[in-house]
């Protein structure tokens, strides 16, 4: 596409148009003369395209930010929402969901989903979907069928990145964390007497995927939050962190199981994420 932009549009709010509405605008560089709006523009969930009828000059202005800007804007996004209604959660507008495999969805996405054994299956179960705006795979968070919150994480980081490796957003700004909930999965059974928690939702999937339980990511909330200890209540509970958080969580499993709370903490350097399909049951007994 060009890299030539259209005057008339290098100031224009993008977010004035919904997805698929375009509009026409008069043409003022135009090689073939001034004529009355001349030049066509289209919104699409990435960008806007942008055709000129007389001089055939065409583009496509995309809406994808840089670490930076990506930064941010999810700051501003999250100030303003907190400031309409903190209990309203939104996936971002250019949310497309992945397993329809649009051919605006980088294969870098994919990549990053494939190498944890996750599968078409999986993303269409937890409606797992990307954003080319912030350029992060989203990962929505739902309890009974209500959209609570979301996490994105930004497909291009690395060591030495410079934006943040994920972005989260939860209903009312407070404390959340993810369950592979049955009612999601629809006509499949999980063992509900067995419960295993882990950090975060791909670990989540991958667990209750190798093994058929029901597992909780934490994501911000804390091992020792009353929430958590509630759902403990009752079933056999396995704690599986990376070595770190392990470590800093070994006081609480201990007060737990003074409480008379089952509750075994798994060992590996690793996440769950990072264990395959076929060695993670190995881990849990069931």
């Amino acid at each position: 596409m060009s890299r030539y932009t259209p005057d008339e549009l290098r100031d224009f709010d993008i977010d004035s148009l919904s997805v698929g509405q375009g509009l026409r605008l008069h043409h003022n560089e135009c090689s073939e003369g001034h004529y009355d709006k001349t030049l066509s523009i289209t919104r699409h969930p990435d960008g806007l395209m942008y055709h000129c009828y007389r001089c055939g000059v065409k583009g496509f202005i995309s809406t994808s930010l840089d670490p930076y800007s990506a930064s941010r804007y999810l700051k501003r996004r999250k100030m303003q929402q907190g400031a309409q209604d903190p209990d309203i959660v939104e996936l971002p507008w250019d949310f497309l969901p992945m397993v329809q495999k649009p051919n605006r969805i980088p294969p870098k996405a994919y990549a990053w989903l494939y190498q944890y054994e996750l599968d078409d299956a999986d993303l269409c179960t937890y409606n797992i979907g990307f954003s080319n705006k912030l350029q992060r795979v989203i990962l929505p968070i739902y309890r009974n069928y209500t959209l609570i919150g979301w996490v994105g994480r930004d497909i291009h980081y690395k060591k030495g990145y410079k934006g943040q490796k994920y972005h989260n957003e939860f209903q009312g700004g407070g404390r959340v964390y993810f369950i592979t909930d049955p009612i999601l999965l629809g006509k499949r059974q999980l063992r509900q007497d067995t419960q295993v928690f882990v950090e975060d939702i791909i670990s989540a999937i991958k667990v209750t995927k190798a093994t058929g339980v029901v597992s909780v990511a934490l994501l911000n909330t804390s091992v020792g939050d009353s929430s958590i200890r509630h759902l403990m209540e009752g079933h056999i509970n396995y704690l599986w962190l990376d070595d770190d958080a392990r470590i800093k969580a070994l006081r609480q499993v201990f007060k737990y199981k003074q409480q008379g709370i089952n509750i075994t903490s798994v060992r590996t350097y690793v996440d769950p994420k990072q264990v395959s399909l076929q060695e993670i049951p190995g881990y849990i007994k069931t």
